[in-house]
């Protein structure tokens, strides 16, 4: 067969089989363009699996700082707009065309999103702390706006609003913590809400306030005490009184001779005990509100002598009177019944 009839030959064959080498290559080439193309995604693909929580609790321990939280906002802000540089919308490899919007718009929406958390983790944390500021501040308001009920109980609130002083100073530190939460989130423009700039400004004023709210009660406590002590004054004339009527009692006492009414007079003299040992409780409670005041103490040794000197009184009458009710008992009843304190 001579050559002429072989290129006849070949020129009868299908064109489909005469590319398909052709074709063949070319497809893998396009095929390796387009892996290779694919895998400069591989660098996205662990933050594209991950959620927005993650990045967020990554921020929040206990161990990360406001600083470390900025450090990522700031990354996440940057990268809003750096993926879109990164990505192009449309690329062109070799006869495909491939549309990148979905994909680079997903991400720069995530990092929005992200950063959108992390404001919102900011704005949180300033808040509780506001919060947390707030509560003990009116705790000790409630305390130091308390009138004082009397004179042992203005020394008490005297000696809480030092404590509370003390305490304002101890919460001042962390007061001066909140404008770095606030500036921060001012610099990656944070709409902050009016009850939250609310809770702010309140906080930042607890200081000057709860100072005014203590000399408030400090001149509640003077007006109070010089209540108390005028009140006291009255209280110790009539007293004087009381001793003087109760120590004409005691004196007329010596005139009880009658048996017959040994009833009678042992219930008078648990009375009298009784108003003595009233007595003398008033005596040191104005003896304790004298100190106080920084008076100085009446003398009301009078109550002690009236109490002494009605002792043997009391004891005679209330034997009298155990063995009238007893007698019965003790000498016509069983020995082995008897009972001997009583007795």
């Amino acid at each position: 067969m001579c050559s002429s009839d072989l290129v006849s030959q070949d020129m009868r064959l299908p064109i489909s089989e005469l590319a398909a080498p052709q074709m063949a290559m070319v497809a893998r080439s396009q095929h390796l363009a387009t892996a290779e193309y694919v895998a400069t995604y591989d660098k996205y693909l662990e933050f594209v699996t991950s959620t927005i929580e993650s990045h967020v609790e990554e921020v929040n321990t206990e161990e990360t700082t406001l600083k470390d939280v900025k450090k990522s906002l700031l990354y996440h802000t940057n990268r809003i707009d750096e993926v879109l540089k990164e990505l192009p919308a449309k690329v062109q490899i070799g006869i495909f065309a491939i549309d990148c919007r979905s994909i680079r718009e997903f991400l720069s929406k995530k990092h929005q999103e992200i950063q959108a958390a992390l404001q919102q983790l900011v704005a949180t944390q300033a808040m509780d702390k506001c919060k947390a500021i707030c509560a003990q501040m009116d705790e000790m308001k409630a305390g130091v706006s308390k009138p004082a009920r009397n004179p042992e109980h203005a020394v008490e609130l005297r000696q809480y609003f030092k404590t509370v002083t003390d305490n304002v100073g101890n919460l001042r530190p962390e007061i001066a913590e909140l404008p770095a939460y606030y500036e921060l989130l001012d610099e990656f423009l944070y709409m902050l809400p009016d009850e939250e700039d609310k809770w702010r400004w309140t906080t930042y004023s607890w200081p000057l306030k709860m100072e005014e709210e203590i000399e408030k009660g400090i001149e509640r406590c003077e007006e109070s005490e010089n209540a108390f002590q005028n009140m006291m004054v009255a209280e110790q004339q009539s007293f004087a009184k009381e001793i003087q009527a109760m120590n004409n009692i005691v004196v007329g006492y010596a005139q009880h001779t009658d048996v017959d009414k040994t009833d009678k007079i042992a219930a008078d003299t648990k009375k009298v005990k009784m108003k003595l040992t009233e007595l003398e409780q008033k005596a040191k409670t104005f003896n304790a509100h004298e100190g106080i005041f920084g008076l100085e103490q009446t003398d009301y040794s009078q109550v002690g002598k009236i109490v002494k000197e009605f002792e043997p009184f009391n004891n005679l009458w209330a034997t009298a009177n155990n063995w009238l009710n007893w007698q019965e008992t003790w000498i016509e009843g069983s020995f082995n019944d008897l009972d001997a304190e009583q007795i």
